[in-house]
């Protein structure tokens, strides 16, 4: 199967710009959906619409996740809390495995 790569009807994944309509402040969307827009269109000219959603998806999650970050308090549960949102969205968004979820994890609770 031929691998679409047009720009025309090709949107943001839906839930991951909700995602960051909910934790994010108007400025900070302003900016950050701007490049996230044009890197999305990049990415399917040079990926296709499939990887490029997977992409977005995964950009959304973590700049929430480093933005929330800077938000808490910088303690290692704090870190590790908001490490386990972000790959479970990942994994229920089908983005990676679980088993990296469970991995990365581990690395916290050394």
């Amino acid at each position: 199967m031929k691998r679409q790569k047009t720009l025309e009807g090709n949107h943001q994944p839906s839930t991951a710009k909700y995602l960051l309509y909910l934790f994010l402040t108007h400025d900070e969307r302003e900016v950050l959906l701007g490049d996230m827009e044009e890197d999305f269109r990049r990415a399917i000219i040079e990926f296709g619409v499939r990887r490029a959603r997977a992409y977005y998806t995964m950009q959304a999650i973590t700049s929430v996740a480093w933005l929330t970050l800077h938000r808490l308090e910088r303690s290692r549960l704090a870190r590790a809390l908001i490490a386990l949102l972000a790959m479970l969205l990942a994994n229920r968004l089908g983005v990676i495995p679980l088993g990296w979820v469970r991995e990365i994890l581990s690395k916290f609770f050394r």
